[in-house]
């Protein structure tokens, strides 16, 4: 009888457990949201940097090995500004912090990345877009994922 009892007890506490241990994806669009999103256009080159091109503000930010930290505050106040002219303009609380050259590249597949010189943290990584969102998609190599909104 006792060993029933135990069993009864592991088989309602193990779950429990498990679902404890699952993290919590606080990101502004889900995974599965924004690769479908993304996949539903056929991008180039052309068309990932027309896309880009204008205001975009940091919104989030969760790193592949330690995601349970992800958060909406780390660059808070942060734009990005991605010129026609293949310059960018980083900006922290409105005040100017940097200026660039990017690049659109091939970083994975089909799937485009940027080249920034000098280098962006936050942009590093594949990119999808999904409407007035885009993630800078660095989680696959181990890296963490920005996500930006078009202002």
């Amino acid at each position: 009888m006792k060993s029933s009892h135990h069993l009864n007890a592991l088989a309602f506490t193990i779950p429990l457990l498990l679902l404890a241990c699952v993290k919590a994806d606080k990101a502004p669009i889900s995974a599965a949201d924004m690769w479908g999103c993304h996949r539903a256009v056929t991008w180039d080159s052309l068309s990932v940097k027309e896309a880009l091109t204008g205001e975009w503000k940091w919104e989030y930010i969760g790193c592949y090995w330690n995601y349970e930290d992800a958060n909406y505050d780390e660059f808070a106040g942060l734009t990005i500004e991605f010129n026609a002219d293949s310059t960018l303009e980083v900006r922290e609380n409105g005040v100017l912090t940097q200026t660039s050259n990017w690049e659109v590249v091939i970083r994975d597949g089909d799937l485009f990345g940027i080249d920034v010189d000098p280098r962006v943290h936050q942009l590093y990584g594949r990119i999808l877009l999904c409407n007035d969102r885009v993630k800078f998609d660095h989680s696959y190599i181990d890296g963490c994922d920005n996500f930006f909104k078009r202002r």
